[in-house]
């Protein structure tokens, strides 16, 4: 039987997100360092653009699924590791909207966050 869903999920993910419960159903006695769990993690989030990606993470974030969440959130957390936040907004397209005094002072204040 079909179960209608009142959530904005585009199909494309929506079959994403069941690829991910079915799996984690499935095999949910594995721990997460067994290699097929990490095999299918790493072919599941080899996201070819960041429109998929954060589509894939709002979906599962609508539908309440918290492992896709927070698995999601890894690969973003990687991609911005050590970045700038001209990396980090160049890699984002985003626009800054500092000015350059309001940059110096949240580069003096925040000076602890620095990699340099």
């Amino acid at each position: 039987p079909s179960v209608p869903l009142n959530v904005p999920v585009e199909g494309r993910f929506l079959t994403l997100v069941l690829e991910w419960v079915s799996f984690t159903a499935e095999f949910s006695d594995l721990e997460d360092q067994d290699p097929k769990v990490v095999q299918f993690r790493e072919e599941f989030w080899d996201v070819s653009d960041q429109d998929s990606l954060f589509g894939l993470l709002t979906s599962a974030d609508l539908l309440g699924i918290r492992s896709l969440v927070a698995g999601g959130v890894q690969v973003v957390a990687n991609m911005i590791k050590g970045q700038s936040p001209e990396q980090i907004r160049s890699l984002f397209q985003i626009e800054n909207d500092f000015t350059p005094e309001e940059e110096a002072r949240h580069r003096e204040k925040f000076q602890f966050v620095s990699s340099d």
